[in-house]
């Protein structure tokens, strides 16, 4: 099964960030490959309509087979902290020390 990674706005911009374009860079590669699922919320995709066009872009490139978008409901709203609780998503701080060479500031592994 292939790991599904919530990204937000920040990580998107990211890729355009001299701190961050590499990691971001490697991130969507990952997404452009399918070797992972980008999950993109709709509140995400109504921020980036107020982002640089080529920020907005940035998700076009990835193809709609390798993408999830996801409806922000009050529940998904208080998704990060109940689901910590109980264990299903790992802080990036947690999972990525041994699993991945990036360190985007917003990503957060789902399974």
């Amino acid at each position: 099964m292939k790991q599904s990674i919530y990204i937000d706005t920040s990580v998107i911009g990211g890729c355009f960030d001299e701190e961050f374009a590499e990691t971001s860079g490697q991130l969507f590669n990952i997404f452009k490959t399918g070797e992972a699922i980008i999950v993109v919320s709709d509140l995400t995709l109504l921020e980036l309509q107020d982002a640089p066009p080529r920020v907005r872009a940035a998700l076009d490139e990835i193809p709609l087979a390798h993408r999830e978008d996801i409806e922000l409901t009050e529940e998904a709203a208080r998704w990060p902290s109940g689901t910590l609780r109980q264990g299903w998503l790992l802080q990036p701080s947690e999972w990525m020390r041994n699993t991945s060479p990036w360190q985007p500031s917003a990503a957060w592994m789902c399974w």
